[in-house]
C-alpha cells in the first residue's frame, strides 16, 4: 500500500504540474526597438464568430512599474470602434493607473493601482465584459468592479483581440499575462501558455489558435536556471541570505557585498572595523537586523568565534570566544528567533561524522547539548534542513551508523521531523535509490502548498559536476527532478551549495560558493555564483510536453487524466488480486513496467552560455548565450579541436610541428608558421567572449586551459567515462546519455587526423554500453534500456547489441508496434549502408533477440 501511495503521489504531482498555468511575457518599449517588441494576436489562425457579448479574463503582472503602454486592444477596424486597456505611470511613487479608452477618441475609465501590487511575482486579476445588448462595459480588477456606458459597441469586432504591439500601437509596457479565458454564451477558449519555444499559441485543447511575435515564454524561467551574479573574492567570504530584505550577504574581512534580489542591484560597502572572526566555513545568519558570522572550531586562542554586525552602521562586535571540540563541515543550522537559540546538527571533523545537536544561546553566550527522544538520526554531513510549523525537517546526507570515517559512507534518502520545543525526533520515511550517490544542499525550501520540500542534489565526490533541483513529498518521499542543471566544482570540502526562497518575487535561488584553493585558512579565495528559477519550477515532462502536439488536436491534459484513471483501475484490480492470493502474493504480483520515459530533456539539459559542443553539430555559445559557431571557419575549427583533443591526451599539448603536419601538411614550414600565427590570434580573439577557456603556450606546447563556467561536452564525456569505468551508477550513465544524444562525435569534422579520436570514442561507447544494457534489462528497466541502447547507434549505426536490446525491450513493454517500426528502420538503414538487403525476417530476428545476452 505504501508503494501504491508513493506511486499515486508521483502521478498526481506530474498531472498537477502539467495543469499549472505558466505565462507569456512582453518585451517592452523601454528596452526594445519597435520590431523587437511583443505582439500577440489571440485568434490569428481563424477568428470565431463572437456576437452580442465578450467576456475576457486574465491575470496581469506589471513587471516594471515605471514602464507604460498598451496591454490589450479589442477591435481592429479604425473606421468602427477599438477599445484599449493601457497602463500608465502617474509620476506618483505609490499609485499607477490602468486606463480603458475608446481608442483615439476618449477615456472611459481610469483605475488606480498601488505600486505595492506591481512587480515580478505579483499578479492582478483582470476581467473585461463587453455587453453589446445592454451597451455596458464592466471592468473588474481583483474583483473590484468598475462600469461605464459603451460607445459604438454595436460596431465593435469582438473577435479581434490583441495584446501588446499591434499595427500603429507600438508602446508596450513590461508585463506578463497568464490564464487567459475568452467566452460568451456560445464559445469558450482557455490559454495557459505552456509553450517554451515558437510563435504559435495553443488553447487548452491543444489547438493552434494564436500567433505571437518576440515572445517571452515564462515557463523557461521555471525550468532554466538564470545566472544572476558571479563574483571572485581574494578571501573566503561568509555567505548568507537576509530573508527580511530579500538580499544575499557576502561578508569578507573588510567589506560586505549586498546583492538585492528584487531590484537586481549590487552594492559593496566597507566596514567601520574589520571582521574579527576568521572565515573558514563561511557560515552566518541574520537576526534582528544583525549579521552573525561564526566558526565552531579552528579559531586561534583568545580570538572571537562569533561576531555580529549591525547591518545599518556596519560595526562589528565580538559575541563569543567559545568553540566546540572539533570542526563541523557541512553541518545544518536553525535559528529559533523566539528563544534566541541557534542550533547546529551533524557535520564532519577530525575524521568523525556527527549526529549531535549543539545549541548556542545568543543572549547568555553559552553552548549546550540538548537531548532528544524518539528516533535516532545516524551520523552524517551534507544533509538538508528546513523549518516548517515550528518544527524542522532533516533530509538525506552521507555518513554511516558508527560515525567513523574509515568505515565508509552511505548515501541517505530519508526524512526526519525534529520537534525543537518538545525535543522529539520522528522518522517520516526512507526510500531506496540504488546506485545513486547524491548529497543535499544545506538549506531547503518548503513548497507554497506545504506538501513538499525542495532541495538541491549533486554527487559531491565528482570534482566537476552538476546540481539539480529535487522535490520530495513530505509524507511519502515521492520525488521528482525539476528544472535543468547548474555546474559546480566540488573539489574541496569547504565548497557549499545552498537554496533560498524569495516569496516576494516567487523565485528560488541557488548559491554556489566554491573555494579556489584548500589551504585550510581564512585567506583562501573563493567564487560565488547565484542562479534563480521561478517558483514553482517545472519538471522536464511539463516543460517539453506542450511541444508534442497531437495531430488530431486532442487535449494532452485529457490523455493524462485518462492515464490516471487507467492506473487507478489497474491498482484496484491489483489490490483485489493480492487479497485473494495472499499466500502467493510475491510470486504472482505482476511485474511493474518501468515508468521512466526518455524525454527531450535528456537531450537538451545543457548550458547555453560559455559552452562548446563537439558531439553532433559543432556549436559554440559565448558568455551572453549567443551562438558564435559561425566565427569558427573550417580551418579555425580544425586548429582549435586539434589543440583541445590532442592536448587532453598524455602528450599534454601540441607542438608547432604537430600543427604544421596535421593542419597544413602541404605548406612550407615558413608559410605554415604564418598561417598558424594568424589563426591562433583569431582564435584568441573569439575566445575572449567565452569565460573560462583560453589557449596557452607552455613548455613549447599549445594547450587549451578551461575552468568553470566553461563547459565542453567532450571534456565532460571524458570525465564521465573515466568515472563510469569505476562506478557504474545511474548518474554517470545519464551523463553519457545526455552528451551523446546530440549525435556522432566530431560529426561535422571530416579530416583524417581526427579519425583516431573518433575511433577512440566509438570504441569506448561500444565497450561500456553493452554492460549497462545487460544490467538495465536484467533489472527489468526496459524503457531505460531502450534509451541507453540508442547511444550505441551514434558510434555504430548498425550495432547489433542496440538492435536486439531495443527490439526485446519494446516487446517486454508490450509495444509490438514500436518493435516492428524499429526493425523496419534498421533494415532500411542496413540497405543504405551495406548496399544489400537485411536477410533475416522479423519473426526470426525476434527469436534471435530473445536469446541475445
Amino acid at each position: 500500500m505504501k508503494l501504491i501511495i508513493i506511486f499515486l503521489s508521483i502521478v498526481i504531482t506530474i498531472f498537477a504540474m502539467q495543469a499549472k498555468s505558466q505565462g507569456l511575457g512582453f518585451r517592452s518599449s523601454q528596452t526594445n526597438t519597435i520590431e523587437n517588441r511583443t505582439s500577440y494576436n489571440v485568434f490569428a489562425n481563424g477568428a470565431p464568430e463572437i456576437h452580442g457579448e465578450l467576456n475576457m479574463s486574465f491575470e496581469l503582472s506589471i513587471l516594471e512599474p515605471n514602464s507604460l503602454g498598451y496591454i490589450c486592444t479589442v477591435g481592429e477596424d479604425v473606421s468602427k470602434a477599438i477599445y484599449s486597456l493601457s497602463y500608465f505611470n502617474s509620476g506618483n511613487d505609490k499609485i499607477r493607473y490602468l486606463k480603458l479608452n475608446l481608442e483615439g477618441e476618449k477615456n472611459l475609465l481610469t483605475l488606480p493601482i498601488l505600486v505595492s501590487e506591481l512587480g515580478k511575482g505579483k499578479w492582478l486579476s483582470i476581467e473585461m465584459h463587453f455587453d453589446v445588448n445592454d451597451n455596458v462595459i464592466r471592468l473588474l480588477i481583483n474583483n473590484k468592479q468598475y462600469q461605464c456606458q459603451g460607445e459604438k459597441l454595436n460596431e465593435l469586432m469582438l473577435n479581434k483581440l490583441f495584446f501588446g504591439k499591434h499595427k500603429n500601437i507600438i508602446d508596450v509596457p513590461s508585463f506578463a499575462i497568464r490564464n487567459l479565458v475568452i467566452s460568451n454564451n456560445r464559445h469558450k477558449f482557455q490559454f495557459t501558455f505552456q509553450e517554451s519555444t515558437g510563435n504559435t499559441v495553443f488553447d487548452q485543447e491543444g489547438n493552434p489558435m494564436g500567433k505571437v511575435e518576440n515572445p517571452i515564454w515564462l515557463i523557461n524561467d521555471a525550468f532554466h536556471w538564470k545566472h544572476r551574479f558571479s563574483g571572485t573574492f581574494k578571501e573566503f567570504e561568509a555567505v548568507t541570505y537576509d530573508h527580511n530584505n530579500n538580499r544575499l550577504l557576502m561578508a569578507g574581512k573588510d567589506s560586505i557585498v549586498f546583492l538585492d534580489m528584487v531590484n537586481n542591484t549590487m552594492e559593496k560597502k566597507p566596514y567601520l572595523n574589520s571582521l574579527p572572526v576568521p572565515v573558514r566555513l563561511g557560515m552566518g545568519f541574520v537576526f534582528n537586523q544583525q549579521l552573525f558570522v561564526y566558526e565552531v572550531n579552528d579559531v586561534a586562542e583568545n580570538s572571537p568565534s562569533i561576531a555580529s554586525m549591525d547591518l545599518n552602521n556596519l560595526l562589528w562586535k565580538p559575541n563569543s570566544y567559545l568553540t566546540l571540540d572539533k570542526q563541523s563541515h557541512h553541518h545544518n543550522s536553525y535559528l529559533d528567533k523566539e528563544t534566541q537559540q541557534f542550533y547546529i546538527f551533524g557535520g564532519f571533523g577530525q575524521q568523525r561524522l556527527s549526529n549531535s545537536f549543539f545549541c548556542y544561546n545568543i543572549a547568555n553566550d553559552t553552548w549546550n547539548i540538548p537531548n532528544f527522544e524518539g528516533d535516532t538520526i545516524t551520523p552524517r554531513f551534507f544533509a538538508g534542513m528546513v523549518a516548517q510549523n515550528n518544527q524542522l525537517l532533516l533530509f538525506g546526507g552521507v555518513g554511516n551508523e558508527t560515525g567513523d570515517q574509515s568505515i565508509g559512507k552511505k548515501y541517505y534518502y530519508d526524512c526526519y521531523q525534529i520537534d525543537i520545543k518538545n525535543h522529539r525526533i520522528k522518522k517520516l520515511w526512507e526510500i531506496e535509490r540504488p546506485n545513486t550517490f547524491l548529497v543535499s544542499s544545506r538549506n531547503m525550501v518548503i513548497s507554497s502548498d506545504s506538501v513538499s520540500f525542495y532541495t538541491l542534489c549533486y554527487p559531491e565526490y565528482i570534482p566537476k559536476t552538476h546540481v539539480k533541483l529535487h522535490q520530495y513529498n513530505i509524507k511519502t518521499g515521492a520525488f521528482s527532478v525539476l528544472g535543468d542543471s547548474i555546474p559546480v566544482t566540488s573539489e574541496y570540502i569547504r565548497t557549499n551549495v545552498n537554496l533560498y526562497s524569495n516569496t516576494q518575487t516567487k523565485e528560488m535561488y541557488c548559491v554556489v560558493h566554491e573555494i579556489l584553493n584548500d589551504t585550510n585558512s581564512a585567506g583562501s579565495g573563493s567564487t560565488v555564483n547565484v542562479y534563480s528559477i521561478d517558483n514553482p519550477p517545472v519538471p522536464a515532462v511539463a516543460y517539453f510536453a506542450p511541444s508534442i502536439r497531437k495531430e488530431n488536436n486532442k487535449s494532452f491534459t485529457k490523455w493524462i487524466a485518462f492515464a490516471v484513471l487507467l492506473v487507478l483501475t489497474c491498482i484496484v484490480l491489483l489490490i483485489r488480486i493480492l487479497l485473494k492470493r495472499k499466500k502467493r502474493r510475491f510470486a504472482e504480483e505482476p511485474i511493474q513496467k518501468d515508468t521512466h520515459q526518455p524525454t527531450i530533456a535528456d537531450k537538451n539539459d545543457r548550458p547555453q552560455k560559455n559552452s562548446m559542443y563537439i558531439f553532433g553539430n559543432f556549436t559554440v555559445f559565448d558568455r551572453k548565450g549567443t551562438n558564435i559557431s559561425h566565427l569558427f571557419s573550417p580551418q579555425l575549427k580544425q586548429l582549435f579541436l586539434f589543440i583541445l583533443l590532442k592536448g587532453s591526451t598524455k602528450s599534454g599539448g601540441v607542438t608547432s610541428e604537430d600543427i604544421y603536419n596535421s593542419i597544413w601538411p602541404d605548406k612550407p614550414v615558413r608559410n605554415a608558421k604564418n598561417l598558424k600565427g594568424v589563426a591562433l590570434n583569431k582564435l584568441r580573439i573569439i575566445l575572449e567572449d567565452i569565460d573560462g577557456v583560453e589557449i596557452l603556450f607552455d613548455n613549447h606546447k599549445y594547450k587549451v586551459k578551461s575552468c568553470v563556467p566553461f563547459y565542453c561536452d567532450y571534456l565532460e564525456y571524458k570525465l564521465a567515462y573515466q568515472e563510469i569505468s569505476n562506478v557504474l551508477n545511474d548518474f554517470n550513465i545519464e551523463r553519457i546519455e545526455e552528451i551523446t544524444a546530440r549525435g556522432q562525435f566530431l560529426k561535422s569534422v571530416d579530416n583524417d587526423f581526427f579519425d583516431i579520436f573518433k575511433k577512440e570514442v566509438s570504441e569506448q561507447i561500444v565497450g561500456i554500453i553493452p554492460l549497462i544494457l545487460k544490467q538495465k534489462f536484467t533489472q527489468k528497466n526496459y524503457a531505460r534500456t531502450i534509451s541507453i541502447a540508442s547511444i550505441l547507434y551514434y558510434a555504430d549505426e548498425l550495432n547489433e547489441c542496440a538492435f536486439y536490446y531495443i527490439l526485446k525491450s519494446n516487446l517486454q513493454l508490450g509495444n509490438k508496434t514500436a518493435s516492428k517500426k524499429h526493425y523496419i528502420d534498421y533494415i532500411i538503414r542496413y540497405k543504405k549502408i551495406q548496399g544489400e538487403d537485411y536477410s533475416v525476417p522479423y519473426m526470426e530476428t525476434i527469436a534471435k533477440a530473445e536469446k541475445y545476452d
